[in-house]
């Protein structure tokens, strides 16, 4: 189990990866600036999230829900998106 969200190889030749949230969950695959700029956004809703109690916590096991699969996606489009404009 990770500490914190991490990019971690997903082929052996090095050209798609992983990013995994702190249980390990995948959040995102991709090549690796993709990843990067996911977990950049990532580093960044935390910062902005409110400190949820333990009770709120037992009802997030994961992107089970549709409403966490599209945070997901949107997350996944942004960091797409940022990645493109910061290559023109």
């Amino acid at each position: 189990m990770n500490t914190q969200p991490m990019i971690l190889p997903f082929n052996l030749d090095g050209t798609i990866y992983v990013v995994q949230d702190e249980q390990g969950r995948t959040i995102g695959t991709g090549p690796r600036h993709a990843c990067a700029a996911l977990l950049n956004l990532v580093h960044r809703a935390k910062s902005f999230a409110p400190v949820s109690t333990p009770q709120q916590q037992t009802h997030a096991e994961g992107p089970t829900n549709v409403q966490d699969i599209l945070v997901c996606r949107e997350l996944q489009r942004a960091a797409i998106d940022t990645h493109m404009r910061e290559k023109v």
